[in-house]
């Protein structure tokens, strides 16, 4: 006998079916993975459960996600290849980067610096300062706050 009051025959021999639909099958085992099993000493509800389950669903969801380690790997490599491509941007450019930086509330300030993004997810290390960061050409904002930089336009 499976110890859960949610528990409930549904023609399968020797088996059963999770009401909460926790298994999402027909099961032939203890329900010991389940929050409404009467051995817990504080047993949810079927109702309280699905109630959990449907709102931490919707908070994964709803959560953005951050760069995956490779598209950070590519982007890193495209940023640094830009610069020895094509040389560091015009101050213009540059500063306009920098700008944009100064009034985000993702900014982590340094001492030697303007500082760090914490939404790139790049670390704070030498190499993600925003100061070296800001003059590469192909360099982006996690958040596409930096203005687009036309290296065919006048200065």
């Amino acid at each position: 006998m499976i110890g859960c009051e949610h528990w409930q025959d549904c023609g399968v021999a020797g088996g059963g079916c999770c009401e909460a639909d926790i298994y999402r099958r027909p099961s032939f085992g203890v329900c010991t993975q389940c929050p409404v099993n009467t051995s817990n000493p504080s047993p949810l509800t079927v109702d309280e459960y699905l109630a959990e389950r449907d709102r931490d669903a919707g908070a994964a969801r709803d959560k953005p996600r951050s760069p995956s380690l490779l598209s950070k790997v590519v982007s890193y490599a495209k940023a640094e290849a830009s610069m020895i491509l094509s040389g560091p941007l015009p101050d213009v450019a540059y500063d306009a980067r920098m700008r944009v930086c100064q009034k985000c509330e993702h900014l982590e300030l340094t001492d030697d610096d303007i500082g760090h993004c914490t939404k790139c997810g790049c670390g704070n290390g030498s190499r993600a300062a925003l100061t070296v960061k800001g003059r590469m050409p192909a360099a982006t904002c996690p958040l596409d706050k930096w203005p687009e930089f036309d290296p065919g336009a006048e200065e």
